[in-house]
């Protein structure tokens, strides 16, 4: 369990110092309220890492962020002791057992496992720059969920040049990008190369810089890949799809549009062949199989106990296709909606209930307004309506199915809570909200929304 000491918070104040310093002479090149949002969203992060520290300090006690802390801390010992055995240590393969490092790695509860090992050495090399930190290490992990959302937040601020207020608020509030990618999680760590490599196929599509952005791009997924297959192989088809709607547009020749269609058709059918074995795999990560079967004698024998009151329960038993569509529903809206506010029993469920209304009746404001019906049409040809609604759908599905309880679920779904934001300002900006804005209820800033040809479309 980490002990905090005192000794450490001078330390993480000067790294905090020297990252907004860095944050203020890269922002001096942008627009004045580019410049107030990437400041305000840093600080933001910085925010949410104390909150972070705190919930797990005083709340948790204990959980992957302090596992993974352990496995940094002993890259770090082992490298002031020998640095020849720091470095045998980090190419070390999960599960690969030595007698060098019988001590550790018996004990180290991630290192059977291949992504969790993967974040631990990551997480042990950027340590070493932290001088063995806690905070420090929080505070880097941190400033990578940052850069990621940061990414995600220019691309579409880009597209949408007119709803840049609209696009901070709803990419760098939502209560799972300011918390929970805060830290020392792989979602901190995901959320930032899903930014990178989203950001580097928009430059992409626009041709600008191209082999760079496909060696960036393809790094990034072979990251994320390597720490969470699932997440790399749902947000590549989704970028695969959104890249193919955006080309299609600049092209006049329907028949090399036709041929290019079928090519993308195949690639995304064998994508899609494969999702099934890449959701079983995901779920033997968490354990699933093995823990199914405990779970469900918990809940005949205690019911809704005190003790079990974080847990949810999805029957799938079958993985076949006609039974991931049977499960897929429940899922989605487990990811989507629950907790459900007469479920929640601890705090941090109270945030996950309030983040999902919040949403939710965003949702309902855009779809309920008259114009949205005409406007229809147009909402199903934007390739970045398509992009997030596909994104939010696969990866909620996914994460529905796996995680088994509300905790866990709060954390895996922070890479698709951008694009849900997003999802909300693009539906929202193509309806008249002239009646609420007269009433403050939404866009603050007062700004016509504009449309999808007067944002440059």
């Amino acid at each position: 369990m980490y002990q905090f000491q005192i000794t450490d918070l001078p330390l993480a104040v000067v790294y905090v110092i020297v990252l907004f310093i860095i944050i203020v002479r890269i922002s001096e090149r942008m627009s004045p309220l580019e410049r107030k949002h990437m400041r305000l969203g840093f600080a933001l992060k910085m925010l949410g890492s104390v909150l972070f520290f705190l919930v797990y300090l005083f709340y948790y006690g204990e959980g992957d962020t302090i596992m993974y802390y352990q496995g940094a801390k002993e890259v770090w010992k082992t490298m002031l002791r020998d640095p020849g055995a720091a470095f045998r240590l980090l190419s070390l393969e999960a599960g690969n057992h030595t007698a060098e490092f019988e001590d550790f790695t018996p004990y180290f509860r991630y290192f059977p496992r291949d992504g969790e090992w993967l974040f631990t050495k990551v997480a042990g090399v950027i340590n070493l720059f932290c001088l063995n930190n806690f905070l420090c290490l929080s505070i880097a992990f941190s400033t990578i969920a940052f850069a990621g959302l940061w990414a995600i937040y220019q691309t579409f601020a880009q597209l949408y040049p007119t709803q840049r207020q609209s696009l901070f608020v709803w990419i760098f509030l939502p209560i799972s990008c300011l918390l929970w990618t805060s830290g020392l999680l792989k979602d901190a760590l995901c959320i930032g190369l899903v930014g990178l490599t989203f950001w580097s196929a928009y430059r992409f599509s626009e041709g600008r810089k191209i082999i760079v952005s496909i060696l960036l791009m393809s790094g990034s997924l072979v990251l994320i890949g390597a720490i969470k297959p699932y997440l790399a192989y749902t947000f590549l088809m989704c970028l695969l799809v959104w890249l193919y709607f955006r080309y299609m547009a600049t092209v006049q020749d329907q028949l090399f549009k036709g041929v290019l269609g079928i090519i993308v058709s195949l690639i995304f059918v064998l994508l899609a062949a494969n999702f099934v074995d890449v959701l079983e795999e995901a779920s033997k990560q968490r354990a699933y199989q093995e823990s199914i079967v405990r779970v469900k004698a918990f809940q005949r024998e205690y019911g809704q106990s005190q003790q079990n009151d974080s847990k949810y329960l999805i029957e799938l038993d079958d993985y076949s296709p006609s039974g991931l569509m049977l499960s897929a529903p429940e899922a989605l809206f487990t990811a989507l909606v629950r907790p459900f506010p007469w479920e929640v029993r601890k705090p941090v469920m109270a945030l996950m209930t309030l983040e999902h209304l919040t949403f939710l009746a965003a949702l309902f404001l855009a779809v309920s307004h008259p114009s949205f019906s005409r406007n229809l049409p147009k909402h199903l040809r934007n390739p970045d309506l398509i992009f997030c609604l596909l994104f939010v759908v696969l990866l909620g599905i996914i994460v529905g199915l796996t995680s088994s309880n509300f905790g866990l679920l709060m954390r895996v779904k922070t890479p698709y809570m951008p694009f849900l934001g997003v999802f909300v300002v693009i539906l929202s900006q193509e309806v008249d909200f002239g009646w609420l804005r007269h009433q403050k209820l939404i866009f603050a800033s007062g700004k016509s929304p504009g449309t999808p040809m007067e944002n440059g479309r």
